[in-house]
């Protein structure tokens, strides 16, 4: 299994369409690499989409231009991680199979500790902090990783120093790297430092909403007109506060350019009640409260609705993920209530599965398509279609337009 390496790495801005009545113009780059060319704006296929992948009972192929492998470390894995074999191994194991089934241009992993006092304090003491950039950054190019993600967590001491060092560092080998940020205050005078010191082609984020953050998207806007692709990682599926916008779709109001959803975390299953009919009781209910949390994107509004609405044309989403012909997929859509009345979860998970399967498919041809409407300066009339009020108060929300 070779290395993704290739000789370049280049961002080139294609079109700007800067017409809309709001406030942050959206656009288009090509992210070149010696594996093909990505246009944006685009989706990256997450490790839990490959996973989902798997538990569809179809052959369905995902758009993975681009990949993304996310792992998050709590203070006590990550403890771990810094003290134990045993964690790093099976890291390593997981990256080499994510690897392995994508056929992506741009292979990513992000390894990200999460943001909380504890983590704080531990890499408040500067070994700690060196030995997680040296095992993450070794772990990534032992299975051919390049460029190399380097998270910079809120608050690091000396980040741009880090940042500075690390680059060099790996520019000697002939390798580059992307920085994620967090947003929020300190988030602008990294950006500048990636941004214009470092000349870093690819900069990237942890999503924040625009309204908890807009200092952060305010300095990214800054760069909009400039050969730099901003990729955000684990946004929400959809955002209540715009009548359940798929959050991807805009997400490219703000001048961003990849965008992966939330990777959940392991789910930690609560206790059971001892007595059999109480144990069964309580499963069955717990089937049906998943099954009323199931959510199916759809293409035309871009927004996501409760499956048990019943308002999907199976036809329609057989054909958007190009299986129109698939009985099992049919019959599983024509009784999905049957799913939540199973007496196992194997349906529900099928189920589930698909409907994360069909988003990733069908919101990544939207994309394609908004990608052609920023080619021809035709962006407000897209806004403007039918069906997409949702879209049009939300962009109109975040950019401060009338």
């Amino acid at each position: 299994m070779g290395p993704w390496y290739w000789l370049t790495l280049t961002v080139k801005l294609k079109h700007i369409d800067d017409r809309m009545p709001y406030g942050y113009p959206t656009r288009s780059l090509e992210i070149r690499t010696d594996s093909g060319i990505i246009t944006t704006p685009t989706r990256m296929v997450t490790n839990h989409e490959y996973n989902q992948k798997a538990q569809t009972p179809s052959d369905i192929t995902l758009d993975d231009t681009v990949s993304l492998y996310m792992g998050r470390f709590s203070y006590k894995a990550l403890e771990n991680f810094l003290t134990e074999d045993r964690p790093y191994e099976l890291l390593c194991n997981r990256l080499r199979v994510h690897k392995q089934r994508t056929y992506a241009h741009l292979g990513i992993t992000l390894l990200k500790p999460t943001s909380n006092p504890e983590q704080q304090e531990l890499f408040s003491i500067e070994k700690h902090l060196q030995k997680f950039y040296r095992m993450i950054i070794r772990i990534q190019i032992d299975n051919g990783y390049n460029p190399v993600s380097i998270p910079i967590p809120r608050n690091t001491p000396g980040a741009k120093q880090i940042m500075t060092d690390i680059y060099k560092m790996l520019e000697k080998d002939n390798l580059s790297c992307i920085f994620f940020f967090e947003l929020g205050k300190g988030f602008p005078e990294l950006l500048h430092h990636a941004a214009d010191n470092l000349e870093q082609p690819i900069i990237g984020f942890q999503y924040k909403r625009f309204d908890k953050a807009v200092q952060s998207y305010e300095a990214m806007r800054s760069y909009h007109d400039r050969d730099i692709a901003f990729i955000v990682a684990n946004t929400l599926r959809s955002d209540s506060k715009f009548g359940n916008l798929s959050t991807v779709h805009y997400m490219p109001f703000l001048s961003n350019d990849v965008f992966s959803t939330m990777v959940p975390g392991p789910m930690i299953p609560d206790d059971l009640p001892n007595d059999p009919h109480e144990r069964d009781k309580e499963m069955r209910s717990r089937r049906l409260q998943w099954l009323h949390r199931l959510q199916l994107f759809d293409k035309n509004q871009l927004t996501l609705n409760h499956l048990v609405q019943k308002r999907f044309d199976i036809d329609k989403l057989l054909i958007e993920i190009g299986q129109p012909n698939n009985t099992t997929l049919r019959t599983m859509l024509d009784h999905f209530e049957e799913a939540g009345m199973s007496d196992n979860d194997l349906k529900l998970r099928r189920l589930s599965a698909f409907t994360k399967i069909h988003e990733s498919k069908a919101s990544s041809a939207e994309l394609n398509e908004f990608s052609k409407r920023i080619k021809e300066n035709g962006v407000k009339e897209y806004v403007d279609e039918d069906g997409k009020n949702t879209l049009k108060r939300a962009v109109t929300q975040l950019g401060g337009g009338r």
